[in-house]
């Protein structure tokens, strides 16, 4: 995934005609965020740093992460029990805000794997509804336990 994600940010750089310091201001990031992504120093940058870049060379987290998802995922949205459904863009974006407010309010971290893990599930499960829309109820209750597993092996390692 890491490979992928460096190899898909300079590319998007280069046709945005973006460099590292310009790339970092327009996505409100700290200094070196980008920078420490491209040479290695951040292996595993979190999902509100790549949703932050992501809005910035104006594509999604996954066209940055593209084919280098965990194995265990899908490789896209197009897989799996809802591969016939329509994609919904607009569906998934809202996903993707309740995640981020939903940790922002907590001061959570989130790794970018699981941080797709939940959107996805988020996603799957609101697809399915008659009208396509953010269960806040399912929403919350995934957020939730993810945040309580996390607490719970933090607990562990004290």
């Amino acid at each position: 995934m890491y490979d992928n994600l460096q190899m898909q940010i300079k590319r998007r750089m280069i046709a945005k005609s973006l460099n590292i310091q310009s790339l970092e201001k327009k996505a409100g990031l700290k200094i070196s965020a980008v920078r420490n992504i491209l040479n290695g120093t951040s292996k595993k940058p979190n999902v509100f740093t790549l949703y932050a870049i992501a809005e910035a060379l104006d594509c999604s987290i996954l066209d940055l992460l593209g084919s280098g998802l965990s194995p265990n995922a899908p490789t896209s949205f197009n897989e799996g029990p809802n591969a016939s459904k329509k994609w919904d863009a607009d569906l998934f974006a809202q996903i993707v805000n309740v995640v981020r407010k939903a940790y922002e309010e907590r001061n959570g971290t989130l790794s970018s794997d699981k941080a797709l893990s939940m959107i996805q599930e988020i996603y799957y499960y609101s697809l399915n509804k008659n009208e396509p829309q953010v269960d806040q109820n399912f929403s919350q209750w995934i957020i939730d336990k993810n945040i309580q597993t996390r607490l719970n092996s933090l607990e562990k390692v004290s």
